[in-house]
């Protein structure tokens, strides 16, 4: 199984990291970025993989450095690179083929066709649902992936 995308950054955050690895001439030391935003390691670590699955940067000798796309990311262009690199990683690539192929679904309904494909945020199935939920809200709406037909209570693909 693929490699989930850390679905509990915000994308602010995520922005924020980069700011900051640029304003540091593109790389930083990964505990020196830990006290900048005053973040222990266990909660920078989502950011770190977050920030290499959507290849803005990699992690080299204790550093995140920016690779060559991450340096060309401004504060303008940040949000049209995130969206269009989003829906290719997991969980997004499988909730969006799911959305397509089955039409629009409830987040339950959503939650249950992924875990038969054995992609999960959490193994309680409420706690699951939820995670999944907020991630969509965060990620797959703000980033253009997915409709919300709050009547219905239901998700769809663009």
């Amino acid at each position: 199984m693929a490699k989930l995308f850390p679905t509990v950054v915000k994308p602010a955050e995520l922005k924020a990291v980069v700011r900051i690895i640029k304003e540091n001439g593109g790389s930083i030391q990964i505990s020196r970025l830990s006290k900048t935003i005053s973040k222990n390691i266990d909660e920078l670590l989502p950011l770190l993989d977050a920030s290499v699955m959507l290849g803005i940067a990699k992690l080299d000798d204790g550093n995140i450095v920016l690779t060559e796309q991450g340096r060309r990311l401004t504060q303008v262009n940040i949000d049209t690179f995130i969206e269009k690199k989003i829906s290719v990683i997991e969980p997004f690539k499988s909730i969006i083929a799911i959305l397509k192929k089955e039409g629009a679904l409830s987040s339950t309904e959503l939650s249950e066709l992924l875990k038969e494909r054995g992609i999960a945020l959490h193994a309680e199935s409420e706690i699951n649902t939820a995670l999944l939920r907020e991630a969509l809200y965060r990620w797959a709406i703000s980033y253009h992936m997915l409709n919300r037909n709050a009547r219905k209570g239901a998700w769809g693909a663009r």
